[in-house]
């Protein structure tokens, strides 16, 4: 690393993060002493928990760097983050059954996924819906709008592979949701549809819609813009 008054800016502005090595190199080069500061943690983290540790590091320059206002500077703290667990060890079931409460508020209230393991290869993963919902932003519905004809409207829902009809256009999306509402019923109480070939792909669609719903948005998840949905104009019936 180059020891210069740009280098040197850098680090008193926090713009680099720079190794031990790094710092010692330029205070070496400045001819001043590197002090490191390992703070002691207020208490020994369990397994899995994330404790924030900061190192300080400080180089202290004791000749002139710069404005002659002040021919004495120290370099700004140059502060690391490290973690006590780099990967959050997996919760077994009896301690989380006996954890419950706090467990659930860190996963609703901190958001912070909790990784479950039952016996030796058996892992869930707790997550709450608003993180649920970031995981599923690209899946978006994309209903498609038909006239029929006898003067009706059918809309259908490629992502779930069904379909609503109706006499007019407000008739046929509702009939939509309702089997929006039927289907992610069906799918989420029988383990069968997730291992079949045709209907795996809809696990993610299934869940989007459900969490929609139980927060009252399934027509707007469905139906993202109403106000742009083509609606076409239903063929005459013909007199007979």
């Amino acid at each position: 690393m180059e020891v210069s008054q740009p280098v040197i800016a850098a680090l008193e502005a926090g713009r680099d993060n720079p190794t031990v090595g790094q710092l010692a190199a330029v205070a070496e080069a400045l001819q001043v002493g590197l002090d490191v500061e390992f703070p002691l943690l207020p208490a020994t983290p369990r397994i899995g928990q994330v404790l924030p540790l900061t190192l300080a590091v400080n180089v202290k320059a004791s000749c002139e760097l710069g404005s002659p206002r002040s021919p004495h500077r120290h370099l700004a703290y140059v502060t690391y983050i490290m973690y006590t667990c780099p990967m959050r060890a997996p919760l077994t079931v009896s301690t989380f059954r006996k954890e419950m409460s706090p467990r659930l508020n860190s996963v609703l209230h901190d958001h912070l996924p909790l990784p479950l393991q039952r016996g030796r290869g058996e892992l869930a993963l707790l997550v709450g819906a608003p993180e649920v919902k970031v995981l599923l932003g690209t899946h978006h519905f994309n209903p498609e709008v038909s006239a029929g004809g006898e003067g009706g409207f059918s809309i259908w829902l490629a992502e779930l592979e069904i379909y609503g009809q109706g006499s007019d256009y407000d008739a046929a999306k509702q009939d939509l949701l309702d089997e929006v509402r039927d289907y992610v019923g069906e799918y989420l109480s029988d383990s069968t549809y997730v291992r079949a070939p045709n209907r795996a792909r809809h696990l993610p669609y299934i869940v989007r819609a459900y969490i929609a719903d139980r927060e009252g948005d399934l027509a707007e998840v469905i139906f993202p813009a109403p106000d742009s949905q083509p609606i076409p104009e239903a063929e005459p019936q013909l007199a007979a």
